[in-house]
C-alpha cells in the first residue's frame, strides 16, 4: 500500500483497502463460485488432523479474518470450531501463529513437545525458524527444492505421504 499510495498509509487507508478488497473478493465469489477450490486433499486431511488423536491444529493467516473466512466457507470447509487468529487481530502473521499455538495449549490443555508449521511461504518458514517450530511446506517450490533443508508437499492428496514428511519434519530436531 505504501509504494502504490506513496505515503504512509493511516489506519483509514487501511480500512478503506480492506472494505474494498472484501466487496471485490465477495463480489467474485458471488460470481464464480466454483473458483475457490481447495488444495486437493484439503478436507481429507484436516478431518485426519481433527480425529487423530496425535495431532492439535490451529491455524494462522497473513489474510484479513472475513477474507480467510469468506475463502473457507467458499472452498466448503466448517471451521466454526478451529482455532483461527488472523491478521485482524495481530499485526504480523508472526504474532498470530503465536496466539493460534497459544491457544491450541489452552485448548487441548497439552504443552506440545513439538509444533509444526504448515506454509506455503518463504516467510511462513522464517517465522516458523524465529519461533522454534518444525516445518513442512506446501506447494510445488517446497515440494522439489528442499529449501532450508526443509520437506515439502504439493498438496494433501496422498495422506501416508503427507503423515510420513510431518512425522520426519518432527523427528528432524
Amino acid at each position: 500500500m505504501r509504494e502504490e499510495l506513496g505515503k504512509i498509509c493511516h489506519p483509514d487507508d487501511i480500512e478503506q483497502v480492506k472494505e474494498r478488497f472484501i466487496e471485490l473478493l465477495s463480489g467474485h465469489l458471488d460470481q464464480n463460485p466454483k473458483d475457490m477450490k481447495p488444495i486437493p486433499g484439503a478436507h481429507e486431511f484436516i478431518s485426519f488432523l481433527e480425529q487423530h488423536e496425535d495431532y492439535a491444529f490451529a491455524i494462522a493467516t497473513a489474510a484479513w479474518r472475513f477474507s480467510a473466512e469468506l475463502k473457507l466457507t467458499a472452498s466448503g470447509f466448517d471451521y466454526e470450531n478451529w482455532i483461527l487468529y488472523s491478521c485482524t487481530e495481530y499485526e504480523c502473521k508472526k504474532d498470530a501463529m503465536k496466539a493460534a499455538h497459544t491457544a491450541a495449549q489452552e485448548t487441548t490443555g497439552t504443552d506440545f513437545e513439538r509444533v509444526l508449521y504448515i506454509g506455503d511461504q518463504l516467510s511462513d518458514l522464517r517465522f516458523a525458524n524465529e519461533m522454534g517450530y518444525e516445518f513442512l511446506g506446501r506447494g510445488e517450490e517446497f515440494a522439489r527444492n528442499n529449501i532450508w533443508g526443509k520437506e515439502g508437499v504439493v498438496d494433501f492428496r496422498d495422506l501416508r505421504l503427507v503423515e510420513g514428511k510431518i512425522r520426519r519434519a518432527i523427528r528432524a530436531t
